[in-house]
């Protein structure tokens, strides 16, 4: 479908599903790395490391703008697991993490996703917008430096942690 859209627009994008890369030799994230972008659909708890992988590696990363596809049952189902040992008052939350079954719940954590929160992470509105910001080469070259930077960001922030954490432990 996306094909034909790009195709009907005058674009020559030519999009492949990720899980066919692998069995024609190009499952590697070298090979990754030259793609234009990558479009991620959230949809499974397991699927987001795929989503790390694309923006780690600085690969233009284009995700719906709606929270229709936060995964609520899966993993927030509110009866599963305790997420914290204490309640939370609502002025800190002001929806369950599991609260995801109503719309202001759902647009509260949608916020607050990785894929939402994080720079350099792109949204899109529809199919032909997508195509727009996938024609743009100087923008994506702009978001590819974002993401770079942010995990520049990441890593060094979780270097303090976990030296910190370390030394803690050794008793230094």
């Amino acid at each position: 479908i996306l094909n034909g859209f790009s195709a009907s627009g005058g674009h020559n994008f030519q999009f492949v599903q990720i899980s066919s890369l692998p069995d024609i030799g190009l499952g590697s994230y070298v090979v990754w790395s030259v793609f234009r972008a990558v479009m991620y659909f959230p949809y499974d708890w397991l699927q987001t490391m795929a989503f790390y992988d694309f923006i780690n590696i600085g690969l233009p990363t284009f995700v719906p703008d709606s929270p229709m596809y936060l995964c609520s049952l899966g993993t927030n189902a509110p009866d599963e697991w305790i997420a914290s040992l204490w309640e939370p008052p609502e002025d800190v939350f002001p929806h369950h993490y599991s609260a995801t079954r109503w719309l202001n719940g759902t647009y509260y954590w949608w916020g607050l996703t990785d894929f939402v929160a994080l720079p350099g992470v792109s949204k899109f509105a529809s199919v032909p917008d997508l195509l727009q910001q996938l024609s743009e080469k100087e923008a994506l070259w702009r978001i590819s430096g974002e993401l770079r930077a942010s995990l520049q960001q990441r890593t060094a922030s979780a270097s303090t942690f976990w030296r910190g954490a370390l030394l803690r432990a050794l008793g230094s």
